[in-house]
């Protein structure tokens, strides 16, 4: 058995699912994807065609799955929107130009279970409410006024801590944050348990980040879900100063997969520009760029239509010397001239600025 055959069999007891690793030379991503004869387009990049060959993988299976929610309508819908605003487009930018392309591909996050046990120490803040009475000087008269006040009473704080989470949630990419700020929130509680039709023929990001590197983002989750537990038994309002000492056992992971959509436009020059949108919310995700090409035919076309209308008038004047009333015509030639050369270099300038700020 080819090395190839036995990687696709190990993903298949792991996904339930024959399924084959591959990454792209030009970008480095790796994916899962079904095992298919056809060449496939990464879709991270764009720019080069996926190769299969033996991935490092984890034997953390998903565990979870949030399915995406938005019909092709809607996707359209999200396209059309994204672009309000951009009126100089490259010929390739286009709503349905996009939607042809489209591929659906999960990204993943890592489920982390641990239990938590050690000592831990902070400052708990309880409010209490002070009253007070303020004076005040109106109508040639003083009058009191009740006031109340919060306030924060500070009270050291120790304790034990043997618990045990489950499914906190972490990056497994290395560019998990920039991915998360373009697509935005995902509603991870309409995750269901994983199964190999929830997935389908998409193809699924192999993670980046190992549990190991993946582990201080989790112990620091961890952390924070310890002290709020904390600030509960001590029935404080706020905490500050918290610190811990704590082993973390039993540790198992899984995957949580997010929906995600994979699409490209080329600009001008031909460069792919990768476009992706939130499965759940259809937000989209991704560089946009003016038509600087467009800009300057747009210019031209105004240059043009100004020289002509001051051609125009000018042949208009000489005939207003025999007839005078071509005059007015004259004048609104050229003062059109005049409007039209000003606005001649609007085009060019706004999709030059426009692709200056991206």
């Amino acid at each position: 058995m080819s090395e190839q055959s036995s990687n696709i069999l190990d993903i298949a007891e792991l996904w339930g699912r024959p399924m084959q690793a591959a990454h792209c030379p030009q970008c480095g991503v790796a994916h899962l994807l079904p095992v298919v004869e056809e060449a496939v387009t990464c879709p991270a990049c764009f720019a080069a065609t996926l190769e299969p060959q033996p991935t490092l993988l984890r034997p953390e299976p998903p565990e979870l799955v949030v399915e995406p929610g938005l019909t092709p309508a809607q996707v359209g819908e999200a396209f059309t929107k994204w672009l309000g605003g951009l009126w100089l487009r490259p010929t390739d930018l286009q709503p349905r130009a996009l939607i042809s392309r489209l591929t659906q591909v999960y990204l993943p996050l890592w489920l982390v279970d641990s239990g938590v046990g050690g000592s831990w120490s902070a400052q708990m803040g309880y409010d209490y409410q002070v009253a007070s009475s303020q004076e005040h000087y109106r109508g040639g008269q003083w009058t009191t006024r009740e006031v109340t006040e919060t306030r924060i009473r500070w009270e050291p704080r120790v304790g034990q801590i043997q618990r045990t989470y489950q499914n906190l949630s972490v990056p497994a990419l290395a560019e998990h944050d920039r991915l998360m700020v373009g697509l935005g929130p995902f509603d991870q509680g309409a995750a269901q348990a994983y199964a190999p039709e929830r997935v389908g023929d998409a193809a699924v990001r192999v993670p980046s980040l190992l549990p190991d590197e993946a582990w201080p983002a989790a112990q620091a989750g961890l952390d924070r879900l310890v002290a709020a537990d904390c600030q509960a038994a001590a029935d404080a309002q706020h905490v500050e100063q918290y610190a811990i000492q704590a082993d973390y056992r039993d540790r198992h992971w899984t995957q949580l997969l997010l929906p995600a959509y994979a699409t490209f436009y080329r600009d001008d020059e031909g460069r792919v520009i990768p476009v992706f949108v939130n499965g759940q919310t259809g937000r989209v995700y991704g560089l946009k760029r003016a038509s600087q090409r467009r800009g300057w035919q747009w210019t031209g076309v105004l240059v043009g239509a100004a020289l002509l209308c001051f051609l125009v008038g000018m042949v208009l004047a000489v005939a207003a010397v025999l007839a005078p009333p071509l005059l007015a015509g004259t004048l609104a030639l050229l003062v059109a001239s005049l409007l039209l050369g000003v606005a001649a270099p609007v085009p060019a300038v706004w999709a030059w600025q426009f692709n200056r700020g991206r």
